[in-house]
């Protein structure tokens, strides 16, 4: 439901305010941040492949971490702007200490499954409270799906969900 080629070009729109398909081209190839930015402590520590777990590394798609030297600091610099501000990620917003509990959903098929584990590993690390649930079976959108599409484990993740803040409030 959520494609890579869907993630870059969303991306393109939002970053650069129109779609530049070699702009996506990198995005996909993990190309569009500088080495310099890939190589900083933040980068290192909170999207760092060895906190995606071990079975969840399918040699069908998983190619290990990235080269830190691959990059374009031209790109970069078009873009770091927009892609430093609080706003567009969460991890603009370090440190992470002091926010609320949060429960957080990975799917098995996602573009952006790895996104939620490191978010969730930087929250943990941070002192925040932490609940994941993997669903190797679902996929991105399965969630909100309903009422169009109805899928029985999309149902079963809002209810698990609800249970869940019902519990924190």
């Amino acid at each position: 439901m959520l494609p890579l080629t869907s993630i870059a070009r969303f991306y393109s729109y939002f970053i650069l305010g129109k779609r530049d398909k070699e702009f996506e081209r990198l995005y996909i190839e993990n190309k569009h941040v500088a080495p310099s930015k890939r190589q900083s402590d933040s980068m290192r520590t909170f999207f760092n492949h060895s906190l995606i777990p071990p079975e969840m590394r399918s040699d069908s798609y998983y190619k290990g971490p990235s080269d830190p030297n691959l990059g374009s600091e031209e790109v970069w610099n078009k873009i770091k702007d927009v892609c430093l501000d609080f706003r567009f990620s969460a991890f603009n917003n370090l440190p992470l200490n002091g926010l609320p509990h949060a429960y957080i959903i990975t799917c098995g098929f996602d573009s952006i499954r790895d996104d939620g584990i490191f978010y969730g590993e930087a929250l943990k690390a941070a002192g925040v409270e932490v609940e994941w649930k993997h669903y190797e079976e679902s996929f991105h959108g399965i969630f909100w799906a309903s009422p169009t599409f109805v899928f029985e484990l999309g149902e079963q993740m809002r209810k698990e969900a609800m249970k869940y803040e019902k519990r924190k409030l």
